[in-house]
């Protein structure tokens, strides 16, 4: 079996098996012959978006719902459970520990990031089965102290988030809502929890020290990046040239499809996509809806924007 023949084996059985059927056999072909239909180097450019596709990382459902339950207990309940325990004379009185909890948990809330259309929000539901949670522990940003509604006798408040990709969306929702609410609570901690998130990204909203705490599940480092030098998705003989060729031919769609970022906002280089939506920070090539210039490109993971 030569090498494009066994990458399409693979991307058929991750679709099969974990993309809920976003890539067909039909649909890979349709997309593969937007980049090389009219490619002097067809054969090495098909097996060059092959290896790339093949590499993206997809979180359906049941995925989200997992990494929503690790976000839980791993970032908050472990940590705080800890505390809690240092806290004690007996550090091993169960009942005493679970009292404790209990009494912190009640005044906790938590939020997504962004408004109630977007992603952050929409993992709150998950969240609160996933961990067995109350319905009044969760608010919209509008009951904050500092805007209209008050949240009550809270001390702690959790930001959640899907993906910290460059770290803007959290900086700039900081800066308004989480400013509001740290003049109006200045002795409350705020937490930021990512589902997924880059080194990068986490280390620039950690800068903007508006968040007691920043951390998430899943840590993307350098290696996850699509072209870095340390990219994870290129190897084995060839794969320079297989990459300069997947770049080269990304960039040039990139331009069409996405011009102010052409590898993903930011310059993420991403390949990385959720059952409800794809970010931005991944490659436009993964993601966006045709343009004028390519009316008949249509994307194997369709972001749905903020803006009709």
């Amino acid at each position: 079996m030569d090498v494009e023949a066994q990458l399409l084996l693979k991307i058929r059985r991750l679709s099969e098996a974990v993309w809920d059927n976003r890539a067909t056999g039909r649909d890979v072909d349709a997309w593969l012959k937007i980049f090389t239909s009219n490619s002097a180097n067809e054969t090495t450019d098909r097996v060059a978006m092959l290896n790339l596709l093949s590499n993206f990382t997809y979180f359906g459902v049941h995925e989200v719902r997992e990494l929503l339950a690790s976000l839980y207990h791993e970032l908050y309940r472990q940590p705080l459970i800890q505390r809690i325990r240092q806290s004690l004379v007996d550090p091993l009185d169960i009942d005493a520990i679970e009292d404790s909890y209990a009494a912190h948990l009640k005044r906790t809330r938590f939020l997504g990031v962004g408004n109630p259309s977007e992603s952050g929000p929409h993992l709150l539901y998950y969240l609160r089965q996933e961990a067995d949670l109350p319905s009044d522990l969760f608010i919209n940003h509008f009951e904050l102290p500092g805007f209209a509604g008050v949240a009550g006798d809270v001390d702690h408040y959790v930001f959640i988030d899907d993906l910290c990709g460059t770290g803007c969306q959290a900086c700039d929702y900081s800066s308004t809502v989480v400013d509001t609410l740290r003049r109006a609570a200045p002795k409350a901690q705020v937490s930021y929890f990512a589902l997924i998130a880059t080194t990068d990204g986490l280390r620039h909203v950690l800068a903007e020290g508006r968040y007691t705490t920043v951390a998430c599940v899943m840590e993307l480092g350098d290696d996850f990046r699509c072209f870095s030098e340390r990219s994870r998705f290129w190897t084995g003989d060839g794969a320079s040239d297989l990459k300069a060729r997947a770049k080269d031919i990304c960039l040039r769609h990139g331009r069409i499809l996405y011009p102010p970022h052409p590898l993903g906002f930011g310059e993420a280089e991403l390949a990385v996509g959720f059952s409800h939506n794809t970010p931005d920070d991944s490659l436009p090539i993964f993601w966006k809806r045709q343009s004028a210039v390519l009316p008949n490109f249509r994307p194997l993971f369709r972001r749905y924007g903020k803006l009709a």
